[in-house]
């Protein structure tokens, strides 16, 4: 796999006018990397999504995609690269195949009406991969929130995009979905070579699934690196202010975080 520099985030800074700012953001990943954001509730992470996505205007630095400077690029051009699954999901009364064929606007021309029978391939291909042939007549509205998830997945996949984006995709879900997203997007990066960047809650997933990590807090990133660097209790005490352990995945030997009640906490000695 190549591992020259796909996605190269130099001193990016956003925010909102006399409200909260990103630091100077760097963050550089190989093509097929699988990337993770950690950090507390109102760390910056959704900020520097937006920032990335071009929801909120960057006031400093730049965003560059193999090369290419994302700002240059007009809406269009960037859907076709790049795909976002957003963490709150339109409901539309639409069924599930119209629902992902969305994900195919980006490619087509001018007064094109008509799914071509390249699309209807990928629409099948792309309900195929995440599991959700079955639902493809079914409103959107009439699916279960892990349902739902996996359509929106299967819309940015229509994309066919070089990196994906997934602003907290197994929130609030069971761990049958939790599980079955991040294999899905795990197959994704191994096997299609899908650049994929997350932001995720959830340590213990991030430290399982992720190649590169990036622990952000108050807007600033405070360290980055791989899950083994990352996940480490003095990095996520600092934080996330709770006391924590860290330990190992017993079967995969990936790091693992865990919390520590008040009532050990106040007898645990470092």
């Amino acid at each position: 796999m190549d591992k020259k520099t796909y996605l190269n985030i130099e001193n990016l800074t956003c925010g909102y006018r006399e409200g909260f700012m990103l630091k100077p953001f760097n963050l550089s990943l190989s093509k097929g990397s699988f990337g993770g954001i950690i950090g507390g509730n109102g760390s910056g992470k959704s900020t520097f999504f937006k920032g990335l996505t071009g929801e909120l205007k960057i006031t400093g630095g730049s965003v560059r995609l193999d090369g290419t400077e994302l700002s240059s690029l007009t809406l269009r051009e960037r859907a076709k690269r790049v795909a976002l699954v957003p963490q709150f999901i339109e409901k539309s009364p639409i069924t599930v195949e119209e629902y992902v064929l969305m994900g195919r606007m980006p490619h087509r021309r001018a007064f094109q009406f008509l799914e071509t029978k390249e699309e209807q391939e990928i629409l099948e291909n792309s309900l195929e991969l995440t599991g959700i042939m079955h639902l493809k007549r079914c409103r959107f509205t009439e699916l279960s929130g892990g349902e739902q998830q996996m359509t929106a997945i299967a819309c940015a996949l229509a994309q066919k995009p070089q990196l994906i984006l997934l602003d907290e995709p197994t929130s609030h879900l069971d761990i049958t979905y939790q599980s079955r997203i991040m294999n899905l997007l795990q197959r994704l990066n191994e096997e299609e070579g899908l650049t994929v960047l997350m932001i995720i809650h959830d340590l213990n997933l991030a430290g399982e699934y992720c190649s590169h990590i990036s622990l952000v807090k108050e807007g600033e990133l405070i360290i980055q690196g791989d899950p083994e660097e990352v996940l480490r209790y003095k990095n996520i005490e600092r934080a996330y202010d709770t006391v924590v352990v860290e330990s190992r995945n017993p079967v995969s030997g990936k790091p693992a975080i865990f919390q520590v009640s008040e009532r050990f906490s106040k007898r645990y000695d470092r």
